[in-house]
């Protein structure tokens, strides 16, 4: 069966399973107010990241589908 024809919660109910979550260890640090630099360089940079992320993304999968 395909990943796209069922749920989460459909595989926990048929499989009697239950879901467990833990908190990793840094769950508990203060929220961090980032610096004005920092967000300033986000916003210029960001744009560019993800295009050349979905460029390379997009010629890997292009060379495995000529393979």
């Amino acid at each position: 069966m395909p990943y796209s024809k069922f749920t989460l919660e459909e595989v926990l109910t048929n499989f009697n399973l239950q879901l467990v979550e833990n908190l990793g260890k840094f769950n508990k640090l203060p929220d961090v107010i980032p610096s004005q630099f920092l967000q300033e360089a986000l916003e210029y940079y960001l744009p560019l990241a993800v295009a050349i992320c979905s460029a390379t993304l997009a010629r890997t999968l292009r060379k495995k589908l000529v393979s």
